[in-house]
């Protein structure tokens, strides 16, 4: 009983986070959880962080919420997801759980830490993208 109740407290965490992201006007992880890809590749997930995000601010700027485009919100956004994970990684070390449930968080949260980093380093590895001299070896 004890164990199952610490579980299902974890989890009452994880729930409330979401429903804090989801209510936030800065948050387009919602949208991100609709069109969840669960092999992509680092860059894919990111390519597909970022048109989400953009596109969750044409529609706040559209309807008045926003004053300007800004991509802080969205590291902001993955700082919260990383502590987020971090809880998790240490409940399920209290609970004693299989390293295979602890595996899918660490893995998860080492997107949330990159993404970040990401933003910070101005997007790089897709500037390949849209260099003119490039372009032909798309």
């Amino acid at each position: 009983p004890y164990r199952r109740a610490s579980w299902r407290a974890g989890f009452d965490y994880v729930g409330h986070m979401k429903w804090r992201m989801a209510r936030s006007t800065a948050s387009s992880l919602p949208a991100m959880a609709h069109f969840h890809l669960p092999f992509s590749q680092f860059n894919e997930t990111v390519a597909r962080t970022i048109s989400i995000y953009l596109l969750h601010q044409h529609y706040l700027l559209e309807q008045g919420n926003l004053s300007h485009v800004n991509l802080e919100s969205l590291k902001n956004s993955y700082i919260q997801v990383n502590l987020v994970n971090q809880g998790m990684l240490n409940r399920f070390n209290q609970l004693k759980m299989k390293d295979s449930s602890k595996n899918g968080v660490a893995i998860l949260d080492a997107f949330a830490t990159l993404v970040p980093m990401e933003l910070s380093d101005g997007f790089k590895i897709f500037e390949y993208l849209f260099n003119q001299q490039d372009s032909h070896k798309l």
